[in-house]
């Protein structure tokens, strides 16, 4: 989606907060990190691999 689509800020937009621990020493961008590389997801992509033909 690109800036200039009519619903860009309410695809932007979190509906709630993201989950924090009172502690946190993590930075957002951290925690969506971790986020990403331990969801199911991601991990099966974990022995796949790309070939580009040329």
């Amino acid at each position: 989606m690109f800036e200039e689509h009519p619903d860009y800020q309410k695809a932007i937009q979190r509906n709630e907060d993201i989950y924090q621990r009172r502690y946190d020493l993590r930075s957002d961008f951290a925690r969506d990190y971790t986020r990403i590389i331990f969801s199911q997801a991601y991990r099966r992509l974990k022995h796949k691999t790309q070939v580009f033909l040329q």
